[in-house]
């Protein structure tokens, strides 16, 4: 946790890493389970506080290249999701609203859930920036969710594929 109150930037770990530290406890904890390594991301927190997610294998095989990538799009999602929670509830969405979205409007969620700003949008769909958020607020207020973020949570909960 010290790493992540410092950096930004994934943490990739395996093991052996902590041996003759403070940590050794950890180390032979990890061998036990049979954990071959992780990768340890921050995530957005409030200030004076952070938060993160973990994720382990059990494969000793070399990580492959996109695997920071991946780690990230993983990160992005779980994000949105934790931002669909307000007070510790889940966030009721509004699937019956989906039904009401343009065809262009699902291709602008879509386009959202990627992680495409508006100016970005405009230029793949074909349209204004200025008409690219006038939709976008027509989206939010159609499933009935407050941010992109929770717009993207939404898409992702929907479990479609593009």
């Amino acid at each position: 946790m010290s790493y992540l109150k410092a950096n930004t930037a994934p943490l990739f770990w395996k093991p052996g890493m902590w041996d003759g530290t403070p940590r050794q406890d950890y180390s032979e904890y990890v061998r036990y389970q049979g954990i071959a390594g992780g990768a340890t991301l921050p995530l957005f927190a409030a200030p004076g506080r952070f938060s993160a997610i973990t994720l382990l294998t059990i494969d000793k095989s070399v990580h492959v290249p996109d695997t920071a990538h991946a780690i990230s799009i993983l990160t992005s999602v779980a994000t949105a999701r934790m931002s669909a929670f307000t007070e510790g509830l889940p966030c009721q969405y509004n699937v019956h609203g989906f039904k009401l979205l343009s065809g262009l409007q699902v291709e602008i969620l879509s386009w959202i859930a990627k992680g495409k700003t508006n100016s970005e949008i405009a230029l793949i769909v074909g349209r204004t920036e200025r008409a690219v958020a006038y939709h976008v607020s027509e989206i939010l207020a159609k499933i009935s969710v407050s941010s992109r973020a929770q717009a993207a949570a939404f898409y992702a909960a929907l479990g479609l594929r593009d």
